[in-house]
């Protein structure tokens, strides 16, 4: 078979050769490296780690406003609803008194008790926290039909070891003073406290002659028996909270025994 020689245009020459320099000269040439992942590829080991310690301080500080499914699961199994808040005491450290369980306790702000934190102490309420869990205690809920204000706030420590005897003893303490009851609308609200003896207990705990002790330890004294009945709690008590009208107006007492 014989070949025949092919002749190109004269115009192809030019062409064909600036293909082939720039095939060349391409081979020589590195291209870029993508700094974006390719689809398909993995993720190196420090952009992988970098992604997941931005992804948790997202989660910590919950930026996002996502519901937090442990803190939806904590449920408190009581509740400070019942703890009646019978003092408030504010100064360099803000503190509050509670009634809980027939005891006095002192807490401070941020302190814990039975999973609740005291999260804020206000001149008139407290605010527990549990978890996502808010209540809001007011001074005085129980006695707002007697329309008591609450009145300015002082703590006394006072040796324990000297309170106990009085404290263990119903004919020592009616000894410290006079004891007569207090009528209102012919009820009694209260017992007024007159001839208080001078190095007598009652004197230490600040009360003056005429006060009115309207409340021990958030318990309304209503009579003789209420009045018996609450001092009888008082034996073991670590701090008491003593409510009294003086001159027309309302003092709280905080007695810490030491």
């Amino acid at each position: 078979m014989e070949l025949k020689a092919t002749k190109f245009p004269a115009w192809l020459w030019p062409l064909a050769f600036g293909l082939a320099t720039a095939y060349l000269v391409s081979s020589f040439i590195p291209l870029p490296k993508p700094t974006a992942p390719i689809l398909g590829q993995s993720f190196s080991s420090d952009a992988a780690s970098k992604i997941e310690k931005d992804s948790q301080v997202i989660l910590e500080k919950n930026i996002l406003g996502l519901d937090n499914p442990s803190e939806i699961k904590k449920k408190a199994t009581v509740t400070p609803s019942t703890w009646m808040l019978v003092g408030i005491l504010t100064g360099d450290t803000d503190m509050a008194v509670f009634r809980i369980k027939k005891e006095t306790v002192i807490l401070r702000e941020g302190e814990e008790h039975e999973g609740w934190t005291l999260a804020e102490i206000k001149p008139q309420y407290v605010i527990w926290k549990y978890g996502r869990e808010q209540k809001k205690i007011a001074m005085w809920d129980q006695v707002q039909s007697l329309k008591l204000v609450r009145g300015k706030a002082n703590k006394i420590t006072v040796n324990k070891a000297e309170a106990k005897e009085i404290l263990e003893d119903p004919n020592a303490f009616l000894k410290q003073a006079l004891f007569k009851p207090n009528s209102k609308g012919g009820k009694t609200q209260g017992f007024k406290v007159t001839n208080i003896r001078t190095n007598s207990l009652l004197k230490k705990l600040g009360l003056e002659n005429g006060d009115v002790l309207m409340r021990i330890n958030g318990e309304m004294i209503t009579g003789p028996t209420k009045l018996l009945q609450v001092y009888g709690s008082l034996g073991g008590a670590s701090a008491i909270s003593i409510d009294v009208e003086r001159k027309g107006q309302m003092l709280s007492l905080i007695v810490e025994l030491k």
